[in-house]
């Protein structure tokens, strides 16, 4: 917070939470700003611990923006996502574009047009292949957002045959964009990381992913190429440090061993950040 929909803590509240819970970054997503200049200003109050910042590639941005983009990402920018609430596939899941269906009303009651990477002809936009360039330019990272598995698997095709080095594949499993195995065993394929985040599990709103699907993943694509993020914030769920927690030994639980979940917890990060913090 702040947001547009109700947040568990404020920026500088939430970097002293996972600070103290022995977490070394923590990265800010929003819907509708950069948060770039957000985690400079966090990590002036809060020592200890990197902010990571970013942009989501949104109708309030632009969309599929270059020059937003580039901007954030000479601004210090770590992360850029595709489109959240505002991406294609959301609408066609949700029925709407700029909210989830249980938050009361919709965010945008205007009209606009969803947000695709991909052209009349089912190919990637210029404007999508230029910002891979710039993300590759700044060695920053891309995630996959709410893009449709076949954009994202489209999006991570390209990345790699341009050699952007750090693209994550944002939940998966999430009802948006809701990979198949096979689909997301492709985008690894293309050298993505899955990042399984901890509250889609746990949390029954809209609703909860069975952990077989994570643990037919992990033991399907490997650990190796796999992160595990909170994707917390919101009002409904624990905070990210206990989210993950609770997730993390579910896995154990069921089978994961302690190696493995080391490294989708910590030693997977090194790649991703090492530049970062």
């Amino acid at each position: 917070g702040p947001d547009c929909f109700d947040r568990l803590a404020n920026d500088v509240e939430m970097a002293e939470i996972c600070r103290d819970a022995g977490f070394r970054a923590v990265g800010y997503k929003h819907h509708i700003e950069s948060t770039v200049g957000r985690a400079w200003h966090t990590m002036q109050q809060v020592p200890d611990i990197k902010v990571l910042g970013g942009l989501v590639l949104n109708n309030h941005v632009g969309g599929i923006n270059p020059n937003a983009v580039d901007g954030a990402l000479k601004m210090g920018g770590k992360i850029i996502w595709m489109p959240s609430y505002h991406s294609l596939k959301h609408y066609q899941v949700m029925g709407s574009l700029g909210g989830y269906g249980y938050q009361g009303g919709e965010a945008t009651p205007y009209e606009m047009k969803p947000v695709t990477v991909l052209d009349e002809n089912n190919r990637l936009t210029e404007e999508t292949i230029q910002i891979l360039e710039l993300v590759k330019k700044h060695n920053a990272i891309i995630a996959t957002s709410h893009l449709s598995a076949e954009e994202g698997i489209a999006l991570c095709e390209a990345a790699h045959e341009i050699g952007v080095k750090k693209v994550l594949i944002t939940h998966p499993f999430f009802m948006v964009p809701e990979y198949s195995l096979d689909q997301l065993k492709k985008a690894v394929s293309f050298g993505a990381t899955a990042e399984f985040c901890a509250s889609a599990a746990l949390n029954p709103v809209p609703k909860a992913i069975p952990f077989s699907w994570y643990i037919d993943a992990i033991n399907e694509i490997g650990a190796d190429h796999i992160v595990i993020g909170s994707d917390c914030g919101q009002a409904r769920k624990t905070y990210p440090p206990e989210t993950i927690r609770m997730f993390a030994q579910t896995l154990n639980y069921k089978g994961i061993s302690d190696t493995d979940i080391h490294k989708m917890l910590v030693t997977n990060y090194d790649p991703l950040i090492e530049d970062q913090i």
